[in-house]
């Protein structure tokens, strides 16, 4: 089948990129700009600083072949997908349920026949949404000791607690990063109420929280041949 490679970009984010000189794939992955800031089993995330002012952006990339890609996955699917492909359609999933999910700013995968060499994605928590992790790093210094940790581990366990649950309702995910699923809007302040609930019929947790910011802004747009991707219905570009 041979080398295909293909490159989602959001519309209103098409500008931002190209200012930048991401315009292909092969850019995001030789993007020079970049800080490496973490780095979990086969994904690295790396920190770019415009040379203008603006919001900094993160870029994860997956780097080797087919990882945390198991079979079950393509048989679900039934077609050959990206690591970020997939993770963009498991946060569109999410959204549409009431989770707060970042909306998927850019992602690139490269595929040889059935094995993936690697990919790429950028999310708007990437760019400008306070990760729920550093949320709490920050209430750290703002509460007591021991209310911190009972409100940090009533937050965990509550997530955990949900996402298990999404997974009964068709949610599938090898390696589940609670902190990309669950980002306030706005950080929460030590006097406001935590934005969970008992979930009524079994007692267990579920997340209350309002809508994300930008809902409803469209997708597509880029220079390069446009299709309609099968798992998220949304625009693609393919560069081959």
């Amino acid at each position: 089948m041979g080398l295909h490679e293909e490159i989602f970009l959001r519309a209103d984010y098409e500008e931002f990129f190209r200012s930048l000189g991401l315009l292909n794939y092969d850019s995001f992955l030789t993007f020079e700009r970049g800080e490496e800031v973490s780095e979990v089993r086969d994904r690295i995330v790396f920190r770019f600083r415009p040379e203008a002012e603006g919001d900094a952006f993160f870029l994860k990339i997956y780097r080797q072949p087919g990882a945390n890609r198991p079979l079950s996955q393509c048989l679900q699917i039934q077609r050959p997908m990206t690591l970020a492909k997939l993770e963009a359609w498991n946060l569109q999933w999410l959204e549409e349920r009431g989770f707060i999910a970042p909306k998927v700013l850019a992602w690139g995968g490269r595929m040889n026949g059935w094995s993936e060499v690697n990919s790429f994605l950028v999310t708007e928590e990437m760019v400008g949404f306070e990760p729920f992790d550093e949320w709490l790093v920050r209430s750290k210094s703002e509460l007591p000791g021991k209310e911190f940790q009972r409100i940090k581990r009533v937050m965990i366990d509550r997530c955990a607690e949900a996402l298990a649950d999404l997974h009964g309702q068709g949610f599938h995910h090898p390696f589940p990063y609670l902190r990309h699923f669950f980002v306030p809007v706005e950080p929460l302040t030590p006097s406001e109420p935590l934005p969970l609930t008992p979930s009524p019929p079994c007692g267990e947790g579920e997340l209350t929280i309002p809508p994300p910011r930008n809902a409803g802004r469209g997708l597509g747009g880029g220079v390069l041949k446009e299709t309609l991707c099968p798992a998220t219905q949304r625009h693609s570009i393919t560069d081959r």
